[in-house]
């Protein structure tokens, strides 16, 4: 009975030792499954720290990229500003050289009218002289009409007959002049004079006197073709006057244009004026202008002409831009001339400009005229400057022997 009691016991402890292993299987299981579900969470965790890192750095860009809105923005406001205040001041850069051009004109026409006012001083001037002198003559010519008067009388009563044939034959009055009549006057009373002293007459008078009368007729007859002639001519040379300005102008305003547009390239600003001014002596002389300004600065264009700064800072132009100016208006000319040489000589072009600009002016003459470039310019001894020529050759000189000759370089 004992031994059965021992077994049953000895079975149960190991129906419970195996429950027991059971259960610590499971519990390990399930150990186990809580670990792997306790790394995913972790790993979960981690992947949910750096989304939060991201959604954090993602809040800083958005307000960085909130921010780079912003500021585009107001930078596209302030460029469509900058562009209305450039458009603004164009317009009145426009305006200020309009009204300087207008300025230059109001003086013009002002210097016009004090002249045209001196001229009328000066007339009113001569018209009192003449008046003074026309009442000398009046008087004088009183004196002359009873001296006259005297020796009509005095002819009368030596001549009666002749005198009476004579006013008779008078049908029309001579067309003479004070001048033409007084000298008639004198010379009729020196050949009355010597015909009164003369015993002999000459029957060939009237016949020298005909004669001479038709050579006076034909003497006025040229007289007054030539002051037609005069007076045409002189409306010829209005004509022709008008005529050129008109084609100076048109020449002017297309040369300016192509200078214009070449100055733009070089980011210039260029413009070409022309005037005419009478000197002391009248005669008219022709100016033409060049003006220059780099793009973007403010104020008037500066005459080229000007020498750079020419003692006082800022004004004028540089060499280099003068030269720059020079070329670019021979080049718009030489646009304008009907004649097409074939090839045209550039002496020294190139002595004030720099590298880049007298490339850019190699290109745009080769491109624009079409045809042969001569260039003479001491600047051969620089390196490369021969190969961008398709023939060039050096002129050299030896001061010891007084000789000169001419090398062909050769292209590598």
């Amino acid at each position: 009975m004992r031994e059965n009691g021992t077994k049953k016991k000895h079975d149960k402890l190991e129906q419970l030792d195996q429950e027991l292993l059971l259960q610590e299987q499971k519990f390990l299981e399930r150990l186990h499954i809580l670990q792997e579900q306790i790394a995913v969470y972790r790993v979960s965790i981690s992947q949910l720290e750096k989304y939060e890192a991201v959604y954090q750095e993602f809040a800083k860009e958005k307000q960085k990229m909130e921010e780079i809105q912003r500021l585009t923005l107001e930078l596209e406001s302030l460029v469509v500003k900058l562009q209305e205040e450039m458009a603004l001041l164009e317009k009145l850069e426009t305006q200020y050289e309009t009204q300087e051009k207008e300025q230059s004109d109001q003086k013009r026409r002002q210097k016009r009218i004090e002249q045209s006012i001196d001229d009328k001083e000066r007339n009113s001037k001569e018209t009192e002289r003449l008046i003074k002198r026309k009442s000398d003559e009046y008087n004088t010519n009183e004196e002359g009409y009873v001296a006259t008067s005297r020796e009509l009388t005095y002819l009368k009563d030596v001549t009666p007959y002749r005198f009476s044939d004579t006013k008779n034959s008078l049908t029309e009055l001579p067309n003479w002049t004070k001048a033409q009549a007084h000298q008639q006057r004198e010379t009729g009373k020196i050949t009355f004079d010597q015909a009164a002293k003369e015993t002999d007459i000459d029957e060939a008078a009237p016949e020298n006197y005909e004669i001479m009368k038709q050579e006076y007729e034909r003497s006025n007859e040229e007289l007054q073709e030539a002051k037609r002639l005069l007076e045409e001519y002189t409306e010829r040379m209005e004509r022709l006057k008008d005529d050129m300005e008109t084609t100076i102008n048109m020449r002017v305003l297309e040369v300016n244009q192509r200078f214009v547009n070449y100055m733009g390239e070089f980011g210039f600003g260029g413009k070409i004026d022309w005037e005419m001014k009478p000197d002391r002596r009248n005669q008219v002389h022709y100016y033409l202008y060049l003006r220059a300004r780099k793009e973007g600065h403010r104020g008037k264009m500066e005459d080229v002409s000007t020498k750079a700064r020419g003692g006082k800072v800022g004004k004028g132009v540089s060499g280099g831009e003068e030269s720059l100016s020079s070329l670019l208006f021979a080049l718009a000319l030489l646009q304008t001339i009907q004649a097409s040489p074939g090839y045209i000589v550039l002496d020294e072009f190139d002595s004030a400009l720099d590298e880049g600009r007298k490339e850019k002016i190699f290109n745009l003459y080769e491109k624009e005229l079409k045809r042969k470039l001569i260039v003479l310019s001491p600047k051969s001894h620089e390196e490369n400057y021969l190969y961008r020529f398709s023939k060039a050759y050096v002129v050299c000189h030896d001061p010891s022997k007084l000789k000169s000759w001419i090398v062909k370089v050769k292209q590598v």
